[in-house]
């Protein structure tokens, strides 16, 4: 905004507007009406929705790929016990058939010692076979327990998906529904400025012409350049950004158109983070970065650290922190995308002539 100042206030009010820079440029958020606070609330709950039903489906479906590598584990643990299972049954049919010779086999020893070491080894025998079986059918009861759980997440799954996909569908709404407002009121805003330079360019001749008329030599008035009001004709488009994909369809199409503008500035490689705050904040992705562009030449020339917009009268520890703030405060205080209103908000010295550099620098993106 600093620059865009510059080239507004003449050199004899310079001094003037570098004094009161600071306090000119903060975040303002009295300018937030009913109609934008209540948009930026739609937008960000949509989006909060949307990320926890997409957080709920990649937990079920990590429990699905984690139950279905149990299960299989377990069914090969249950074949490869088979053939040892079988073996321990055959081992225990046999021990049962036999109890009255072991028994005589036992009474017949020597001594009590021999006598105890024989039960011993029978009983060892007996428990270990039974705890061959026992192991099978422990693993058989867990795969059916697995499989019963698997069957529930692929139900859970299916109403989380749907429970997505529907998130999606309302923020998609959400964010259309911000967008086309800005573009009707913006619509509008373009009519009654068009009709007020109209106006008053029509008054201005009238007066020259009459002052003309009384005064020998004819004079003429004119403006120093940047300090002239100038005409705007054109808005932004509320189909220029498409919000019916999906959140990462969205993010990785404009992260790479974001990245190719920013290219050899300091705000290079920082597409990304404007893609993801724009979409969870349905704000028109070009518009932060064009800003970035007119207000310090895409962060070559910021006033504080990291701070690439003019924004508030403090810098960021970091681009991240920096981006995520300035498009929170797009929506939440201007709205969705570029208007004449936010314009006079943003820039109110010359806000024609930043509001036809902001939708230039837009429409290159």
């Amino acid at each position: 905004m600093v620059s865009s100042l510059r080239k507004a206030i003449p050199a004899i009010g310079m001094s003037l507007v570098l004094v009161m820079g600071t306090s000119m440029f903060m975040a303002p958020k009295a300018y937030a009406d009913d109609s934008i606070a209540q948009l930026t609330q739609t937008v960000e709950q949509t989006a909060k929705q949307y990320d926890d039903a997409v957080s709920n489906v990649q937990q079920i479906e990590q429990r699905i790929t984690d139950n279905q590598g149990k299960i299989d584990a377990l069914q090969q643990q249950i074949n490869e016990q088979k053939q040892a299972s079988n073996e321990a049954l055959k081992t225990l049919y046999i021990y049962q058939r036999s109890t009255p010779r072991l028994m005589n086999l036992v009474l017949s020893s020597e001594d009590m010692s021999s006598m105890f070491g024989t039960l011993d080894y029978l009983n060892r025998v007996e428990q270990y076979n039974m705890g061959v079986i026992q192991s099978q059918i422990n693993a058989k009861e867990e795969l059916e327990a697995a499989q019963e759980q698997l069957n529930s997440d692929k139900e859970q799954a299916v109403v989380a998906q749907q429970n997505a996909a529907a998130a999606l569908q309302q923020a998609k709404d959400a964010r259309q529904a911000a967008m086309d407002r800005a573009a009707q009121e913006a619509a509008q805003e373009l009519v009654q400025e068009q009709q007020g330079t109209e106006t008053k360019s029509t008054a201005a001749n009238s007066a020259s012409m009459a002052a003309a008329a009384t005064q020998t030599t004819q004079t003429h008035s004119s403006v120093s350049g940047n300090t002239q009001k100038q005409q705007v004709t054109s808005t932004v488009e509320s189909n220029s950004v498409n919000w019916e994909s999906d959140k990462q369809q969205f993010v990785n199409s404009w992260a790479s158109r974001i990245d190719a503008y920013l290219a050899g500035s300091p705000l290079a490689g920082q597409g990304r983070t404007f893609a993801e705050a724009a979409w969870e904040y349905g704000v028109d992705p070009r518009w932060s970065p064009a800003i970035a562009t007119v207000e310090s030449g895409k962060g070559s020339n910021c006033f504080k650290s990291y701070n690439a917009w003019g924004w508030g009268n403090s810098g960021f520890s970091n681009w991240n922190s920096a981006i995520w703030t300035h498009v929170s405060g797009l929506a939440r205080c201007y709205g969705s995308t570029l208007t004449l209103s936010a314009a006079k908000k943003y820039c109110p010295p010359n806000y024609s002539y930043w509001y036809n550099r902001v939708l230039a620098e837009m429409n290159s993106i």
